[in-house]
């Protein structure tokens, strides 16, 4: 029952996930060259979008979106895994007991940093694909990075990220679900469909700041 339920909500988590990269990728890649380029180089985000369709033609902004929809069912099942079994083991042994709301942001800091792991070769990868002037290869790509210090280089203020932010997620997520419960009596709410409502803000990776 658990891994069906588990199953369900990677399913659908990473629907949702694909759906939010999809409309947000393009801002995504104009932010990122954004704040790559010297200064002066861009007027502002519209004069950046302009400038890269015209020299590079419009699927440049779309460049490295691969590499996040690749990696989509990767992230939804180490972060819902982990945030169960974090869950799990807070609960001991009475698996019917609600966690407090510190505990649910404490399962939800561990799942944020297990899926760091996961995301930032990922973002790394993409970051480079986006910035490149013409046609590049995974394997230039890697090869920079390599150089640069690996494809882990900002592991740490990724973790600095999403260790609290996906822990307050889930605690706001708790919160209202428990409230929506007390107040309706609504059935347990599933927590890929509230993630699908609010993929965007979840996957601030392949959104602009």
């Amino acid at each position: 029952m658990v891994e069906n339920e588990t199953l369900r909500t990677v399913i659908s988590g990473t629907a949702g996930g694909i759906a939010s990269i999809l409309a947000v990728h393009p801002l995504d890649t104009v932010r990122t060259r954004l704040q790559a380029a010297p200064a002066g180089a861009y007027r502002g985000a519209w004069h950046c979008a302009r400038v890269t369709v015209r020299r590079e033609g419009p699927l440049a902004l779309y460049k490295g979106l691969a590499w996040p929809l690749a990696a989509q069912g990767l992230y939804k099942a180490v972060m819902f895994g982990v945030y169960g079994a974090a869950s799990r083991a807070l609960r001991g042994g009475d698996p019917a007991r609600p966690l407090a709301a510190h505990e649910v942001f404490a399962a939800g800091g561990v799942a944020g940093g297990a899926n760091a792991l996961v995301l930032a070769p990922v973002e790394l990868v993409r970051n480079r694909f986006q910035v490149a002037a013409g046609r590049t290869t995974l394997r230039a790509v890697l090869r920079e990075a390599a150089a640069a210090g690996g494809v882990y280089r900002g592991l740490g203020a990724t973790l600095l990220r999403d260790v609290p932010g996906v822990g307050a997620y889930y605690a706001a997520f708790e919160a209202m679900r428990r409230r929506a419960v007390a107040l309706r009596g609504s059935p347990k709410l599933e927590l890929a469909a509230v993630h699908q409502s609010n993929c965007a803000a979840m996957n601030r990776r392949d959104a602009p700041d």
